[in-house]
């Protein structure tokens, strides 16, 4: 009987795979009158979940116009495991403070409105996804994903006249001021 002993610890992420050539001797390898074999043998490095997912941008910049209907798309966030199988499947949740303005899908990472925004009322909303595999011990990473709300100049302009100014008898100067609520 033998055993196969490594000098150095062995990381799948970096090598998968090793192909080796085995030769057993029947006597001590000095020996004229000892006979050998050889084989290849394929060693192949099992996963461990050691990798926690990586976001692909270290804050997510998204914009949505005021407005628009609920389910309007806002970005996708995505995240990469360097595992593999289970242990680089990857789902997405967001924190509770930004459940009740977005969706989030939680295996594509699409990110949709909940509601219709008021610019007027709220010009920027901060909320948090986390990523987590589906390894064990399960492994996770959080962004933050920053929205900015456009302005669809939905308001009406109302005007008010300040005062009037006459110059002379044939020109009358008004001033106004317009204002957009």
């Amino acid at each position: 009987m033998c055993q196969l002993l490594t000098t150095l610890v062995l990381d799948r992420e970096v090598t998968s795979s090793y192909q080796l050539m085995v030769t057993c001797y029947d006597g001590p390898s000095t020996s004229s009158a000892s006979l050998s074999g050889s084989a290849p043998l394929h060693v192949y490095v099992d996963d461990l979940n050691d990798n926690a997912p990586l976001f692909r941008s270290r804050v997510y910049l998204a914009r949505v116009t005021e407005n628009q209907p609920i389910g309007t798309t806002v970005t996708v966030v995505e995240a990469i495991d360097a595992d593999e199988g289970r242990n680089a499947e990857v789902r997405y949740h967001l924190m509770p403070a930004g459940s009740r303005d977005f969706r989030l899908d939680a295996t594509s990472g699409l990110l949709t409105t909940n509601r219709q925004f008021d610019r007027e009322r709220q010009e920027t909303v901060n909320i948090s996804v986390v990523s987590m595999d589906s390894g064990s011990p399960a492994m996770s990473a959080s962004v933050d994903v920053v929205v900015f709300i456009l302005d669809a100049d939905d308001e009406v302009l109302y005007m008010h006249a300040h005062e009037s100014l006459r110059i002379d008898r044939s020109v009358l100067y008004t001033v106004t001021r317009a204002t957009d609520l």
